[in-house]
């Protein structure tokens, strides 16, 4: 079969493969527009990343299976690239109550404490990190993972 003429065999969009969607969460997507609107080249932003602790993109990135770091590694530096392709997925946020005491993240660091501040987000917490901070010496005689899952049922 040929083409004559003026025949249209598709618009150059039916010939280009789509590109796949990057998941982040919400904490992630805001440090990468923060790390985006600092630094001029992704190098500079993944020796951040890899130099920070508390980032919420360094496990991510770095500390996960040999494979799965590498794919984490290709997909932020396309992000970078185009950072139309992210997909921020929403996270389930809530407040974690034992014992009458809240569980509080001030200064990077997680505490239970009797005070309470809607206003004050280092009151809000996601499974996963509910789930990292109860791997900690000075919680793990706390079921917080069960006290994150029974709030706000």
């Amino acid at each position: 079969m040929w083409l004559e003429g003026n025949q249209i065999l598709g618009k150059v969009e039916d010939f280009t493969p789509t590109q796949e969607k990057i998941e982040m969460t919400v904490a992630e997507k805001k440090e990468f527009d923060r790390l985006k609107g600092t630094y001029v080249t992704v190098s500079n932003a993944l020796w951040e990343i890899r130099n920070d602790p508390n980032s919420r993109l360094n496990g991510k990135l770095y500390h996960a299976t040999l494979n799965l770091c590498n794919t984490n590694q290709l997909k932020f530096v396309r992000a970078w690239e185009h950072p139309e392709l992210i997909e921020v997925i929403h996270e389930d946020v809530r407040i974690v109550k034992v014992a009458g005491m809240y569980l509080w993240k001030h200064a990077a660091e997680p505490h239970l404490s009797y005070d309470f501040d809607i206003r004050n987000e280092g009151y809000y917490f996601t499974k996963t990190e509910v789930k990292n901070i109860n791997k900690e010496d000075k919680f793990k005689n706390v079921d917080l993972v069960a006290a994150w899952e029974e709030e706000n049922e």
